[in-house]
């Protein structure tokens, strides 16, 4: 029987209460390890968030994309599920100066469903991304369907006022016949 590395690295780390020191056993094997070479482990550490402690700093909007499709759990019998990130903080391209607002995730789950502290990673990794507001809502919706698939999800975006704008942008992904 052939199992796929990937999945039982997934086991593997959901396993261990310590994810740092599972990655370390791991990471200790010799280096003729099938495992070790198959799981190419310096861009697997990353993509995974410590079971306790403070978070780390996102290294990229990319990084913590792989970290929401790592940290997704199996869904329950819901309907819907809305998140409303209140203090959401991204750079504006054209003149680097910081955009504040908030962000609003509804989805209708299909299989999985997004971890409420992987999400808070990944806006976070927004902070130092230059993006207009438009650019999010669409990258943002874009990478919750990478993450889990659902059957629908409306991604909400409010900038705040600034030079007296406001600014809403939603974008709607859904799959063909839900």
């Amino acid at each position: 029987m052939k199992f796929d590395m990937n999945f039982l690295l997934r086991i593997l780390m959901r396993l261990c209460y310590n994810r740092q020191r599972c990655m370390t056993a791991v990471r200790n094997l010799p280096a003729s390890s099938k495992l070790k070479e198959e799981f190419k482990l310096t861009s697997m550490d990353k993509a995974w968030l410590p079971s306790s402690g403070p978070m780390p700093r996102p290294e990229s909007v990319e990084q913590a994309r792989e970290v929401i499709k790592n940290e997704a759990f199996d869904a329950p019998n819901v309907q819907e599920i809305t998140f409303n990130a209140l203090e959401f903080t991204a750079v504006c391209p054209k003149t680097g100066q910081p955009d504040f607002g908030r962000v609003e995730i509804s989805y209708v789950p299909d299989e999985k469903c997004i971890e409420s502290k992987s999400l808070k990673f990944y806006l976070w990794s927004y902070r130092d991304e230059g993006s207009f507001c438009e650019t999010l809502a669409a990258r943002i919706a874009d990478d919750v369907v990478y993450a889990i698939d659902p059957l629908k999800v409306t991604i909400t975006v409010y900038q705040s006022a600034r030079g007296g704008i406001e600014l809403k942008t939603t974008a709607v992904r859904e799959k063909p016949n839900s």
